[in-house]
């Protein structure tokens, strides 16, 4: 019980400080509401890696990828500002995570369980946590 405890504050001392370092460069640079869209693209990832049972950053991951993507190429194509495509983009991913999401899962889905956080899942949370603030510090 006391190993799990200490995974789970090591976890999100790390997750924590990094997001709100990197929040507040977000706000200073004035994209403070592009981060709750580009975290709810990843709704669909994890609809779809609770249905199959596997980890849920495996399933998430693609879709922050893909979403990102969709908005740059909008962008390109399209007059629109950022926050609409943003919005659209957002919109669409929440719409198709409620497609395959199951009613008794949305709680896991949207707001999670760090207390079910692994050994490697701390660890690789610190060091993709150090190596954000590392790449953003040079940026």
């Amino acid at each position: 019980m006391k190993s799990q405890l200490l995974l789970s504050l090591t976890a999100g001392i790390f997750i924590g400080g990094a997001a709100g370092y990197l929040g507040s460069l977000m706000l200073s640079k004035r994209m403070a509401l592009v981060a709750g869209p580009l975290g709810h693209l990843t709704l669909p990832g994890i609809a779809l890696a609770l249905m199959y049972d596997f980890d849920v950053s495996l399933g998430a991951f693609p879709f922050v990828i893909l979403g990102i993507t969709l908005i740059w190429l909008f962008e390109l194509r399209t007059k629109l500002p950022m926050e609409a495509l943003t919005a659209v983009v957002f919109a669409s991913a929440v719409a198709v995570a409620f497609l395959f999401l199951p009613v008794a899962q949305a709680e896991t889905a949207l707001v999670g369980d760090i207390s079910r956080v692994s050994f490697w899942e701390t660890v690789i949370s610190a060091v993709v946590a150090l190596f954000l603030l590392s790449v953003v510090e040079e940026i």
